[in-house]
Order: structure tokens, then sequence, then C-alpha cells
């Protein structure tokens, strides 16, 4: 589990961004955003949210962890651009996003589906990591085939 300082410093940090960006271009520090989503009421904003959560935290498990700011930043490049949600997989920068009144906020009443969202996107990349971990670890079938030693996080260490 993450620990409360990690927490902390991760909302701090994503409400900061915000103030500062808004200071910038001449705004107030925070404000609500009450804009409407246009893909608020079919389910697609889930989707692509929970997809994007998804693929940044499977990213994160198994590439090197060299490579991982790298492999992040293409990722979440790419999904600004290629998804309905523009990738915000952060509830702490998702939180924050809703005080922004601007085309790169989030609307305060559509919070909830966004961090619904990145939080079945978690669970449902523990439950594929479980599922993987236990099917390399030879439990799931018994059989005369060499086991091998590779794992879903393998590179990880």
């Amino acid at each position: 589990m993450p620990s409360t300082g990690y927490i902390f410093s991760q909302v701090t940090g994503a409400f900061l961004g915000v103030m500062f960006a808004r200071y910038m271009m001449g705004l107030v520090a925070l404000e609500i955003d009450r804009s409407p989503d246009p893909v608020s009421d079919d389910g697609r904003m889930f989707v692509s949210e929970m997809y994007c959560s998804m693929g940044l935290l499977i990213m994160i498990i198994v590439m090197p962890k060299d490579d991982i700011p790298a492999g992040v930043a293409l990722f979440v490049g790419a999904n600004v651009w290629f998804s309905t949600t523009g990738c915000f997989a952060n509830p702490a920068g998702t939180l924050a996003r809703g005080f922004s009144n601007t085309f790169a906020g989030v609307d305060a009443e559509q919070l909830p589906v966004f961090l619904g969202a990145e939080l079945t996107g978690l669970v449902l990349v523990l439950g594929l990591e479980k599922a993987l971990h236990y099917l390399d670890s030879g439990n799931a079938v018994e059989d005369d085939a060499p086991k091998t030693t590779t794992s879903f996080a393998m590179n990880r260490v």
C-alpha cells in the first residue's frame, strides 16, 4: 500500500501544478470545473480512462526499471491524443483537474466517474498480475512440460 506521505505528495503536487498553470494564464488559482463533457453519458469516458489507467500500470509493471520514465511519458503522450479522456490515469491529478475550469479540466460532477474508472483499472491490473503469477508458478496446470522462469514482472528487479 502506498504511504500516506506519498499520497499527500501526489495530491499536493497535482493541486500546485493546477494553481501555477492557472496563475501563468492569468486565471484565479482554483475554480471548480462546471464545463459539460460531451462523452460523459454513454460510458465511453469510463472505458477510456479505465484503459489509460490499465495501460499505464501495465507499462510500469513490465518495463525495466530504468526505462519506466520514458515508457510512461510515451504512453501518456500517445493517449493524450488518442483517448477520449486525455489519459489522466492518476487519481491525484484527476482530482486536481476538477478544480481547473479550462479545456484541461474535468467537470467536477464527473470526478467520481474518472476516479471509479481509474480504480477499476487498478483492480483489473492487479487481478491480471495475480493470475499471471499464478499461471507462471506452475500451480494452475501440472504437466510434464519444463517450467519457465519468466514472470509478468520479470524486468522490474
